[in-house]
């Protein structure tokens, strides 16, 4: 079962969600840990529940992201998925800094959402390339680099780490290495144990910070 988490100041979005989450196959079910109109409701459910996705309805785009990092103090393993009108690539690129793990547009079809939750769940970003390489280059003019930690990785997690870090989704890799999607998943949460890092644009700013 996959737990999830909705944030919306509007009671009709936040329902309309949870319905339609709960209609989906994702990990054998959904379970809805809260549906809530404000962050500061989010805090509190956060303290005691660990969705492993969150979903922000970001109607106040600018408050929205303020919020990202906080989330990410409480709960760590959570996943935020952003939910806008319209976002352009400043935002898109300030939403990857903040630590969201993907924005879809509210016009979008609901079949493209459901993929992008399996996506996220299985450990990939949802953005472009470009905004996620943006992205990367901006943290590497930030960050002083640390002690090299690629020498933790086998020869075959170096190579799924080198192909991530090209902003290749799962499936891509797997067709390059000529390996199965779920060992390829597998390589990824071994590389971020090892990494000490959550996420792809993470593993992908050490790489690049070694290389």
């Amino acid at each position: 079962m996959v737990s999830v988490g909705v944030v919306s100041s509007r009671k009709l979005m936040r329902k309309a969600l949870c319905s339609f989450l709960l209609d989906l196959p994702l990990g054998g079910g959904v379970i809805i840990s809260f549906d809530v109109d404000t962050f500061g409701d989010a805090y509190e459910r956060l303290t005691f529940s660990k969705p492993q996705l969150l979903l922000i309805d970001c109607e106040g785009m600018a408050e929205c992201l303020s919020y990202l990092h906080r989330i990410r103090e409480l709960s760590p393993s959570t996943r935020c998925l952003l939910l806008t009108q319209n976002a352009d690539e400043e935002f898109e690129e300030r939403a990857v800094r903040n630590g969201a793990w993907g924005l879809i547009t509210k016009g979008d079809d609901p079949e493209l959402l459901e993929h992008v939750l399996e996506r996220v769940l299985n450990g990939e970003m949802w953005f472009s390339r470009e905004t996620l390489g943006k992205a990367i280059q901006a943290l590497v003019r930030r960050r002083h680099p640390e002690e090299s930690v690629l020498d933790r990785l086998t020869a075959r997690e170096g190579e799924v780490t080198a192909l991530l870090a090209r902003g290749l989704q799962n499936r891509e890799i797997a067709q390059t290495l000529v390996l199965s999607e779920n060992t390829i998943r597998k390589y990824t949460e071994t590389i971020y144990r090892k990494l000490g890092v959550n996420s792809r644009l993470e593993a992908a700013l050490v790489y690049h910070k070694r290389t």
